[in-house]
């Protein structure tokens, strides 16, 4: 079982998805404990473990999705991080009120599309924000018309 987990998460997209999935398990039991043995008010709880599941997931993100080990670059890293899931956040109710509201979907299916969404877009802020050391940015050249 091991030796599995080990050869599937050899790739970097699956690190990104067992890493996004562990930050959603923190934020629903940061919730669920919270409010269940803490009676903290859900509004608060679920603020809560929106940011515990940042923290996680960008040790998760930094250290072993992109295998980023630069110490000296983490604070810089961690400020540009968190200003992508703080947008993250908005956005993801501005995509979820689209969703229902424009196109008509069951608001768990715009929640799934909307997360979808916000994964690729996640993975590519995170390939900039966790490049190594030296790289210079990804740019794509374009052929001038």
């Amino acid at each position: 079982m091991l030796r599995l987990f080990h050869a599937l998460t050899r790739h970097r997209c699956v690190r990104f998805l067992v890493a996004g999935g562990t930050s959603a398990t923190v934020t629903v039991g940061t919730v669920f404990v919270l409010t269940t043995f803490y009676h903290v008010w859900y509004v608060m709880a679920t603020a809560a473990g929106f940011i515990f599941a940042v923290c996680v997931n960008f040790a998760l993100q930094k250290w072993w999705t992109f295998r980023e080990r630069d110490i000296a670059k983490v604070h810089t890293q961690s400020v540009h991080f968190f200003v992508v899931n703080g947008i993250n956040f908005f956005l993801n109710g501005l995509l979820v009120v689209f969703f229902v509201e424009h196109i008509g979907l069951w608001p768990v299916a715009a929640q799934v599309c909307s997360a979808v969404v916000l994964a690729i877009e996640s993975f590519i802020a995170y390939t900039y924000i966790f490049r190594p050391r030296g790289d210079a940015p990804v740019t794509v050249d374009v052929p001038y018309a």
